[in-house]
């Protein structure tokens, strides 16, 4: 099932600590294996803001990322963990970048979505402490991983505990009618005359 708003096959794992499967080939290609992997970090968008599905790939000594599918483009990087002096988030309108510090230059290295605002600023987090020499903590994830649906793999909103996407049906009339609960008596009336 495509996402409705991107056009992108979600999966249900945003953050994981293997190769996930739609990149496997490319990461074996360049030498990563599944014990390599600190933890990856799926984003929904391309650099060049597109829908894609690009996983951010976190070793010991650096960074990559590559496009689900091949995708037709090139993966980005590597960096060198050794390299990077700054990591941090630039926000931009409805998408974000995570960018690097390398030798005094800006890097972005991969986009992604404000719904996956969470995981990737966990992500930056841990990537600050493994430029500080620090090990990234394996449960910094979970609180990211708890505000993805676990079905269709897309974030939940805010303010609310249930997918968007996987909820619907009759949800928005249900709430409807739980807003007019104070008024349905009246309601009642006026439809019976």
């Amino acid at each position: 099932m495509h996402c409705p708003k991107t056009g992108v096959i979600p999966t249900a794992d945003v953050v994981t600590e293997r190769i996930p499967e739609g990149i496997r080939s490319q990461a074996e290609a360049v030498g990563i294996r599944d014990k390599d992997v600190l933890f990856a970090v799926r984003s929904d968008l391309a650099l060049d803001a597109k829908p894609s599905q690009t996983w951010l790939i976190v070793t010991p000594g650096g960074v990559i990322t590559f496009a689900a599918g091949g995708a037709g483009a090139p993966p980005t990087g590597p960096f060198p963990l050794a390299h990077v002096s700054k990591v941090w988030i630039r926000q931009t309108v409805g998408s974000a970048f995570l960018q690097f510090m390398i030798e005094g230059m800006c890097v972005d290295v991969i986009r992604f979505s404000n719904g996956l605002r969470d995981a990737f600023n966990t992500a930056r987090i841990q990537l600050e402490k493994l430029t500080a020499g620090k090990e990234p903590e394996k449960e910094a994830f979970e609180n990211a991983r708890r505000r993805i649906c676990p079905d269709c793999g897309l974030p939940f909103s805010r303010d609310d505990e249930r997918c968007p996407h996987c909820g619907r049906g009759h949800s928005i009339t249900l709430k409807a009618l739980a807003l007019m609960k104070p008024y349905w008596g009246w309601s009642l009336l006026v439809f019976l005359l």
